[in-house]
């Protein structure tokens, strides 16, 4: 992620005000989706809204690469909740397809809305029904396969799973937390495995592990809890949808639960290569009470 985020900053430098304006764009848009998955919301927020102003200088086009989207993104990274409704309802006016992922897309930011202005019962009923539509609402044009893949879903089920442990509600979305660990197994395959190319495997592994340790902790699993925070944070977490996916949070709670485990575990877990990680997370499921 360094490495990246310096190649984005060489992105900046080469192409802004030298390129044409959709490439200016792009290059202001990737670097925020950068910024947003390292927590750096302000910083994301600044370079969508340039990306935005290039966009609407050109003339009225759809948000197709979602500004709109990432800038309610930021602004939950940033806590501020009203501007984040507002970019979430323009968003809204502005999508074109209103069928599928879009619906499920915005309640999830409402319910992430609603937990940072501390309305905890509207927040997680919410999140549940982010499930109820994207189940129901089924794309006739396009099938991930694998099946259990959509990114989007694996995303939302671990944000959604987190909320609720957090707040003591697991019980009320069991059904989705059961299936974690045969969730993370899968996308533990052997490197070898074809995966399909719009799959963040890593990080996508990291917030199925965040999820898992939320659980753990809150049925009385400590150790295995604060363990599999720190194994997710080496894999990286997709950190978008705040306050419940905040690394600070996340890392208060592993501190709290077994504050020594998680420190061993993060340092034993630095230095591993992917191989190595990968070998590390199949072995904390396995040990899992």
């Amino acid at each position: 992620m360094d490495s990246a985020l310096k190649a984005g900053r060489r992105m900046l430098d080469s192409f802004v005000g030298r390129s044409t304006p959709w490439l200016e764009i792009l290059v202001h848009a990737r670097f925020s989706e950068l910024c947003l998955l390292t927590e750096q919301g302000a910083e994301a927020h600044r370079h969508l809204l340039i990306s935005l102003a290039a966009m609407d200088r050109v003339g009225p086009w759809p948000d197709n690469i979602g500004l709109r989207w990432a800038l309610a993104l930021a602004c939950l990274q940033m806590g501020e909740f009203d501007e984040a409704q507002r970019w979430t309802e323009a968003a809204e006016r502005d999508t074109v397809d209103e069928q599928y992922d879009t619906a499920s897309y915005a309640m999830a930011l409402k319910a992430e809305i609603r937990l940072g202005r501390g309305d905890v019962d509207g927040g997680l009923e919410l999140w549940r029904r982010v499930f109820d539509q994207r189940v129901a609402a089924r794309d006739p044009l396009f099938r991930i396969e694998p099946a259990g893949l959509d990114p989007w879903m694996l995303e939302a089920q671990s944000v959604a799973v987190v909320a609720h442990a957090r707040h003591g509600r697991t019980e009320a979305i069991a059904p989705l937390g059961d299936s974690l660990p045969a969730r993370v197994a899968a996308m533990l395959e052997p490197p070898g495995t074809r995966r399909p190319p719009f799959l963040m495997d890593q990080p996508i592994v990291g917030s199925l592990l965040l999820a898992l340790s939320m659980v753990d902790i809150a049925r009385g699993a400590n150790r295995s809890g604060a363990r599999l925070v720190a194994m997710s944070e080496r894999f990286r977490v997709l950190r978008g949808f705040q306050p419940t996916m905040s690394s600070t949070l996340a890392r208060a709670a592993a501190r709290e639960a077994d504050g020594p485990a998680y420190d061993d575990d993060a340092s034993s877990y630095a230095g591993l290569d992917r191989a190595g990680l990968r070998a590390a997370a199949l072995a904390a499921l396995a040990e899992r009470p």
